[in-house]
């Protein structure tokens, strides 16, 4: 039989969780999200045995109506919807340009600044929007706007 890796999983708050207690205490819907969508969710509640809550978590489906609700109903969490401004679609996206950066870099900078990478012309304009200091090019081409200083521009 394979031996089960475990790996905590990292909450907002800095902590490391590795039991499910833990994942009450430091409970965070936009990263448990983020670990739901990528699968790690599942595979972090098998690994800990949790069976049972893995397959209940396994039956959810991103179009799954009042997802985060279900979600924190199965983790055994309360859920606030007034408090919830979670964006699964763009937590998928997130892990997807995080997946790709990861295959051409190995770079922490650019990786904890996933935010801030564009991969084409819409996301450029949508980072700019936040104005951030340095924003990351991953793509062929670019309509870079000179109007807008004091901005760093690093292909990758």
């Amino acid at each position: 039989m394979a031996k089960k890796i475990r790996f905590p999983l990292q909450m907002k708050d800095g902590a490391a969780v590795r039991t499910l207690e833990e994942l009450w205490e430091h409970f965070d819907l936009e990263s448990v999200l983020g670990y739901y969508a990528d699968g790690k969710l599942k595979t972090w509640l098998a690994n800990q045995y949790y069976d049972e809550l893995a397959e209940k978590v396994a039956g959810l489906s991103s179009d799954t109506p009042d997802l985060n609700a279900k979600l924190c109903e199965v983790l055994g969490v309360d859920y606030s919807p007034e408090a919830d401004n979670t964006d699964f679609e763009a937590l998928q996206r997130r892990n997807e340009k995080m997946r790709i950066l990861r295959e051409i870099t190995d770079d922490q900078q650019i990786l904890d600044n996933v935010d801030a990478v564009a991969f084409d012309q819409d996301e450029l304009n949508e980072i700019l929007d936040d104005a951030p200091a340095v924003i990351y090019l991953y793509g062929e081409k670019f309509s870079i706007p000179y109007a807008r200083s004091g901005i760093t521009y690093i292909d990758i």
